[in-house]
């Protein structure tokens, strides 16, 4: 080999810079890189997302007379609306109890069984879409999970099979339940709650206790769970969030409305308000039957998105939820709508704020249970006072061993022969037994528009085209209290629209008192705009165990 020249050297030396220059480009071009990661995930997570998108449907379900043909035809339906929704962005979607199996299953234990399915439970970790061994019905909603990575509540029949050793299991040798499960957004099943409080549901089981079932998601969220029935007692619903701490709730049902206290929206608007939190409510949609009613609500802030239907047809509901738990831009910059499905027919949050506007729409084929137990109430017609004045305030003051109130109505005529007397103002405290499901202790205050004059007419939708056009509700004040700390307070409204009322409308305040050793609810309720064709504006203690009606802490 020859001797290398002092040129080749030099030549071998500028190589050698320019490979380090390189060299130090690239390292210094991977730290800013690095960096700048780090950077984005620190703002990241100093500045989380303050939202998340949400979707519930109101479903109205194909049926057939067999019940596996029933099922798994919707189950098509519900992945066309799944992939649906997903081209809005939608973070999680539920639908309500009963959509896939209809609410006419038998009462006969081995007829109802052709509707069960077998669960896996979330702690296995099961992933349907992948596992041949789950039934078809759990696959397909799986998959369609995780196609569109979406999370999805859905409503399904269970079937629990139960042991010899076990000493409740039925004589069948299985529990039926009424049950929720979320799939997450690779189609895992993650969450199942079993119904508690059952309605008239003769061939199923309920658990021996209430879970307080709850799940988190990735978009910073943790969810509880109930379904229908269960958002009128204080086990599950008020455990949940009071013990749990959710500020989210996915709620399935299939409600069966019942003027003048129990319509579905006005129950699902002061749940959410009451409890102040987010509430994704989906309902089972048959208007001729009292069933429907579905909405997403920002708990004090009101429904976000909201539907009463007036005709059967199934709707996809879509809002941006502000987070609890997060400093929020202002509400409005959240109200967002999206329909589809064969029907517009819903309402934007801002333009629920009710007018006082005399047209009345017609509410085609919805129809509502009338609650029976108005005649037991304390009850008192609107009055003119003495004089000539226009304008009437009226009074009424009830009180009984756990529950007292004072109600004060200021109205107004604007027609001569108006028929005022149709509202009443009411209260009660006592049981009521609800469709033979339960009978529970209630108590209420407040007032109420009834069909005609007399009482028997009371809790039966009112003909709105001939009746109370003119009499204006000036302003409505209620001072309460409950000696019956077992359940919570709500406040319960209703318009001719069949919407509750703009929560800009009324201010309603509850809070827990002890008082020489005793405890009870000091609760304020008040009307703070005139309204017409108002039909109830009342405060309702959700219904407990009669036991407990004089229970203190």
């Amino acid at each position: 080999m020859g001797a290398v020249t002092a040129d080749e050297s030099a030549k071998n030396d500028s190589s050698s810079c320019n490979k380090c220059r390189c060299c130090t480009w690239l390292i210094i071009t991977i730290v800013v890189i690095v960096v700048a990661i780090v950077a984005l995930m620190v703002l990241k997570s100093s500045n989380p997302k303050t939202d998340y998108k949400a979707a519930v449907v109101e479903y109205s379900p194909i049926i057939f007379d067999l019940p596996r043909k029933t099922i798994l035809e919707n189950v098509d339906q519900y992945e066309t609306i799944i992939s649906n929704a997903s081209h809005y962005g939608v973070d999680i979607i539920v639908f309500p109890e009963a959509g896939l199996t209809g609410v006419h299953i038998p009462a006969e234990r081995h007829l109802a069984k052709d509707y069960l399915v077998e669960i896996p439970s979330p702690e296995s970790n099961t992933r349907p879409c992948s596992d041949p061994s789950c039934d078809k019905v759990l696959r397909k909603i799986s998959c369609a999970a995780k196609t569109n990575k979406i999370y999805v509540a859905i409503n399904l029949l269970e079937i629990y099979y139960c042991t010899a050793d076990d000493p409740d299991c039925p004589d069948d040798g299985a529990y039926f339940f009424n049950t929720n499960i979320v799939f997450d957004r690779e189609g895992t099943l993650i969450a199942r709650y079993r119904k508690y409080n059952l309605f008239v549901e003769k061939a199923f089981n309920s658990t021996k206790e209430p879970e307080l079932c709850t799940f988190k998601t990735d978009f910073g969220v943790t969810f509880g769970m109930f379904i229908c029935f269960d958002i009128l007692f204080r086990d599950p619903s008020v455990r949940l969030v009071q013990e749990k701490q959710v500020t989210d709730v996915v709620y399935s049902a299939a409600w069966f409305s019942e003027m003048p206290l129990l319509t579905a929206v006005s129950v699902q608007a002061a749940w959410a308000y009451s409890m102040d939190v987010n509430l994704l409510a989906a309902g089972y949609n048959n208007p001729s039957m009292t069933g429907g009613g579905s909405g997403i609500y920002a708990g004090t802030k009101g429904p976000l998105v909201v539907i009463m239907p007036q005709n059967a047809g199934t709707k996809l509901l879509i809002a941006t939820v502000p987070k609890k738990n997060v400093d929020s831009l202002p509400l409005d910059y959240f109200i967002e709508l999206e329909e589809e499905l064969f029907e517009k027919n819903s309402h934007k949050r801002n333009s629920l704020i009710l007018s006082d506007d005399k047209t009345v729409s017609v509410f085609n084929d919805m129809k509502f249970l009338q609650d029976l137990s108005l005649q037991s109430f304390d009850i008192q017609p609107l009055a003119e006072s003495a004089g000539a004045t226009q304008i009437h305030t009226n009074h009424l003051s009830y009180e009984n061993e756990s529950f007292c109130c004072n109600l004060e109505v200021t109205w107004q005529s604007e027609a001569k022969f108006s028929d005022f007397s149709s509202y009443k103002m009411v209260a009660y405290s006592g049981n009521r037994n609800f469709s033979l499901a339960s009978v529970n202790h209630i108590e209420a205050c407040g007032l109420i528009l009834c069909a005609e004059n007399s009482i028997s007419s009371c809790g039966i939708m009112p003909d709105l085209n001939l009746k109370n056009t003119d009499v204006k509700i000036l302003s409505i004040k209620i001072s309460a209290k409950s000696f019956n700390v077992a359940s919570i307070p709500v406040p319960s409204t209703l318009t001719s629209s069949l919407y509750p009322l703009d929560v800009a409308d009324f201010t309603f305040n509850s809070s827990i008192v002890k008082e020489n050793d005793k405890e009870y609810y000091s609760i304020e309720m008040h009307l703070v705009k005139p309204v017409t064709n108002l039909i109830t504006f009342a405060v309702y203690k959700l219904p407990s165990d009669p036991s407990n009606a004089h229970k203190t802490r």
